[in-house]
This record gives C-alpha cells, structure tokens and sequence, in this order.
C-alpha cells in the first residue's frame, strides 16, 4: 500500500508570523540607550546612579518619542541622555536651579533651565545646528564624578568643568570618543589619576588646561604627537 503525504489543514504559502512586540516607552528607551553606551547599558542597572536618573527623567518628564526612528530624533535623545547623566553625576540638582559660584542665581533672557526645552537651550550648553559643541560649566558649584556617558557627545569641541567641586579620574570613554575636541579646561577641581598615552588620540586639542588638580605621573610623551596643541597647563 502505497501511502500519499501527510497533509495539515493549514493553507499552503502561510508560516507562522510573530505578534508585533510593542515595548513601553521605558523600555524602547533602554534598548537604545543600551545600544548607544560603551558598557551595553549595565549602568542603568545602578538604581542610584547618575545614568537610571537620567533615563528615569527621559521616560517621566521629558516629551522626547524613543519610537521615532528619524536621525534628528535620535540625536536629541543621544545629547539629553548625556547630558542628564553628566547632571545627575555632578550637580545634585544645582543645575535645574543654577547658580553662580557666589551663590547668586544666573539668569539669561536665551537660555533655559537644565531639564526644560531644547537641550541647546540649557545653561552652559552651546550647539551649532542643533549639535552640542560646547559645555561651559565653569564655577557652577559642581561636585561628583564625571560620567562615562560624556563621550556620546561626539561633536564637542569645548569642554569647561574648571572651578568646581568634581573628583575622581576623566572617564577613558573621553580619549577615546571625544575626537573633535579643540579645548579640555578642568582645572582647580579634585581630580586625580594619570594622563593616559590615549589623550594623543584627541588629535585636534589647542589647549589642555589641568592646573590646580591632584594629577600624578609624568606627562606622557604621546601628548608630543598633539601637533595642534598651543596651551598646556
């Protein structure tokens, strides 16, 4: 007896098709964020660290859509989460509510709160084209470590931390991701550690300015490689 193929009531030309998976807003927000971040998104597991703060404040506060996939959107997303994590690292909240290194409150018709619209209308945060260049927080009474997360804004050129309150060492992810870098100024801070022979791969620097911090070592020999380098204190 010769017995024909086994048939199936399902209908030729189909095959199973998975449900459309919908994340919730926090979690679309840290699969990006974890495909962004040096270290996959581990920090956001640190429930009291600087970068679940941030993107807690991205998920409850803030208006940006994690779900619009355009390049604009996802920029925005990149520098507010880099920026919110530097603000939770280092200011204690100084910086929704900032002041001068006299305690007096800073004020300016063009420029906004930390927190509240446009991320380049924050104080101190200078941008072309809607890109973050510049972060000039000079004497702002800020205090804490700086965060890895600093590096995602790839496109700073100016980076101004000087008379402040910030320990700790500069995080590794800033030599290596930070290469449109023109000007590093952090002195008269708490900083400590040595100057790795990575700082020769911020090729375009002008001026390093580390004065008045607890830096040990010699300074290494690569930063000779830094041909566009004018100002070293």
């Amino acid at each position: 007896e010769i017995k024909g193929e086994e048939t199936t009531d399902e209908p030729m030309g189909t095959s199973e098709v998975n449900p459309t998976v919908v994340l919730t807003r926090e979690d679309a927000f840290i699969d990006f964020i974890s495909r962004i971040s040096s270290d996959g998104g581990s920090s956001l597991l640190e429930l009291s660290g600087p970068q679940y703060s941030a993107l807690q404040f991205l998920v409850e506060e803030d208006s940006v859509d994690p779900s619009e996939a355009s390049q604009a959107n996802q920029l925005r997303i990149i520098q507010r989460y880099a920026l919110l994590s530097l603000y939770y690292g280092l200011s204690d909240g100084s910086l929704m509510d900032i002041q001068d290194g006299f305690g007096g409150d800073i004020v300016l018709a063009n420029e906004e709160n930390w927190g509240v619209g446009h991320e380049c209308t924050w104080f101190g945060v200078e941008c072309k084209s809607g890109i973050v260049n510049s972060l000039l927080l000079q004497n702002t009474n800020l205090n804490g470590e700086i965060p890895p997360e600093l590096a995602l804004l790839s496109n700073l050129k100016i980076l101004d931390l000087s008379s402040n309150e910030i320990e700790g060492t500069i995080p590794n992810t800033i030599y290596r991701s930070l290469s449109s870098l023109e000007q590093i100024i952090l002195r008269d801070n708490y900083l400590y550690g040595t100057i790795p022979s990575s700082i020769k791969e911020l090729n375009l620097l002008r001026k390093i300015d580390i004065g008045d911090c607890y830096f040990e070592g010699p300074i290494p020999s690569e930063i000779g490689e830094l041909l566009q380098l004018r100002e070293l204190v």
